[in-house]
């Protein structure tokens, strides 16, 4: 992702949206590796003016090496962090979940890790709560989003 912050840079956002880190750890990158990445991207963004809220990203379903990474940046950082449960509900709504095959609702991931277009609108649910608490309720008239 480092890679694309001249695009981030161009676009000039207003917010940026960071949910990554997952393929580090399946690609064996240490917790600390992952921790600087995610660290220089806050701060390139912070640059920018932009708000950042991150994203925490289950790397283990019952233990998690890289536990409380997330958190420990959106506390030092003074980020909004959408916490685990977003990440997790898709994995648990997908059909290779158990659950996800009992339940009688539609799939938010027709793989257990990446969102359909339900995840996604799930997803963006989500990240429209926390622009709500960072911008109040204008933000949701002027995305169209009631």
């Amino acid at each position: 992702m480092l890679n694309h912050l001249p695009a981030i840079r161009d676009a000039r956002p207003q917010v940026v949206v960071i949910e990554l880190g997952g393929n580090d750890f399946l690609r064996g990158y240490t917790k600390e590796s992952t921790r600087e990445s995610l660290r220089k991207l806050i701060v390139a963004c912070r640059e920018l003016d932009a708000e950042v809220v991150l994203v925490e990203i289950p790397r283990g379903f019952i233990i998690d090496p890289y536990s409380g990474l997330e958190r420990e940046l959106a506390r030092n950082f003074d980020l909004e962090l959408i916490p685990d449960t977003a990440i997790r509900m898709l994995v648990l709504r997908s059909p290779s979940s158990p659950l996800g095959s009992a339940l009688s609702q539609p799939y938010l991931s027709d793989d257990g890790l990446h969102p359909n277009a339900g995840g996604a609108r799930y997803l963006a649910e989500k990240v429209r709560i926390v622009l709500m608490q960072i911008y109040g309720s204008q933000i949701a008239n002027e995305l169209g989003m009631q």
